[in-house]
């Protein structure tokens, strides 16, 4: 039986990141360091070889992209692009400290939609028909090795819904264009819709 090999790689340091800003579906560019850190990244680490980029279709995904796999066009995923912050977009805490909404929304712990923005079980959904649409086009055209780059939330998400070893999403946090290659079997996937998780990348 055939593995596929998918490698979730979170996009670089886009502009307004290092400010704290709940940067989600805004669509910002990398910053210079982002640029200059993702190419230091290619030259110095091994990236893993692949037949295939797919990407979230904001801007600071695309870039990394062209960055990371020059030699390849990527396709574009709805599905895999940041979660929206609603009225939050864009804004810092200090920004937001004496909006009650914001308030509330932060002492619950983040559970609940915020004001405006997407609804967190509605966010696992999509992102979860992300990778079954790249899984399945990888299938269709006997495609093993895949990279997705896309958002850290939605990597770290991913791994905590679908992957083993079993952990909190808080624990496959990663840094800026790095992430994780998972390892699954068309059976794997539709028997119990999971994935093994083999190793961090960049080598």
């Amino acid at each position: 039986m055939k593995n596929y090999y998918i490698h979730l790689i979170r996009h670089a340091e886009a502009e307004g990141s290092d400010e704290g800003r709940y940067i989600g579906v805004t669509d910002c560019p990398l910053s210079e360091y982002g640029r200059e850190d993702a190419a230091e990244k290619r030259r110095n680490y091994n990236y893993p070889q692949v037949e295939r980029v797919y990407t979230s279709p904001l801007a600071r995904c695309v870039e990394t992209c062209d960055i990371l796999y020059p030699e390849l066009e990527p396709i574009a995923v709805s599905e895999l692009a940041e979660y929206d912050f609603g009225d939050f977009e864009n804004k810092t805490v200090e920004e937001l400290e004496n909006d009650p909404g914001f308030v509330e929304w932060a002492e619950g712990g983040f559970a609940d939609a915020p004001r405006g923005g997407e609804d967190p079980g509605e966010f696992a959904a999509r992102i979860r028909d992300g990778l079954r649409l790249v899984f399945e086009d990888m299938v269709k055209d006997k495609c093993y090795s895949a990279a997705v780059v896309t958002h850290g939330g939605i990597v770290s998400g991913l791994l905590a819904m679908f992957g083993f070893p079993r952990r909190r999403q808080s624990d496959w946090l990663c840094d800026y264009a790095a992430g994780y290659t998972v390892m699954l079997s068309a059976a794997m996937w539709m028997r119990d819709n999971a994935f093994e998780i083999a190793e961090e990348i960049p080598y």
